[in-house]
């Protein structure tokens, strides 16, 4: 029987990550010291932001339009805004009939973002809203559960995206899955995987795992032979 494990419960585990050396140094990226996440800058960091929806209900870019621009981000900036959590439909990124095969235009679309976002020394929050097997809110997801393939391509997807963007300090953090709905504790086994395959892809970034934060917590702590700098709980 499904059970919706995280009705009555919006909560997100931060697993704060390290990251190698390599275009930049891991002083450049908000970091953990303590139960704090820490600016670059050696301060405590306090992401002020909004959501950028990205008209996420549409599979394809070009359909999409004119969602934001330059001017959204120096607005944001202007009223003391510092991030964005930018949602993402996989299908931008990956096909369903190519899997595992990923789309030049997705990255491109998110690569303007970060150049827009960086001018006004804006981060973003990447999430994914729409994973393989379907939006997740609404209960109608559940072939992302019952389909290892669909697992399988999402963790695959992080990895990608991960290792695309080890060395941008724009991008502030990842939302694995976006408020998921599961019919069974698997929820917590792929986003173990799902953290190993950012940190394997030198993801310096703040993994955000939605839903079942007290049960996640301890798991995640030592995923992929290390542990994480630090955890966190965002209630919200």
């Amino acid at each position: 029987m499904f059970r919706q494990l995280i009705a009555g419960a919006a909560a997100a585990v931060i697993a704060l990550t390290g990251v190698k050396s390599g275009q930049y140094s891991p002083d450049e990226f908000c970091h953990a010291e303590g139960g704090a996440i820490v600016s670059p800058a050696g301060e405590t960091a306090v992401l002020r932001g909004m959501g950028f929806g990205n008209d996420m209900w549409v599979n394809s870019l070009a359909d999409i339009g004119l969602h934001h621009n330059e001017d959204s981000f120096r607005e944001m900036s202007e009223l003391g805004f510092n991030s964005v959590r930018f949602l993402l439909n996989y299908s931008w990124l990956e096909d369903d009939e190519n899997p595992y095969v990923y789309k030049q235009e997705g990255f491109d679309y998110i690569d303007r973002s970060i150049a827009w976002a960086k001018k006004y020394n804006i981060g973003l929050v990447l999430n994914m809203h729409c994973p393989q097997g379907g939006y997740q809110s609404q209960g109608n997801g559940a072939a992302l559960w019952t389909d290892p393939e669909n697992q399988r391509r999402l963790v695959k997807l992080w990895g990608e995206i991960a290792r695309r963007y080890a060395d941008e300090p724009a991008i502030q953090g990842y939302g694995l899955i976006n408020e998921p709905v599961v019919p069974e504790l698997g929820f917590l086994e792929l986003c173990k995987v799902g953290v190993q395959l950012v940190l394997l892809g030198e993801g310096h970034a703040v993994d955000a795992l939605e839903g079942l934060a007290a049960a996640v917590a301890p798991p995640i702590g030592g995923v992929a032979g290390r542990q994480l700098d630090a955890v966190a709980l965002d209630a919200a």
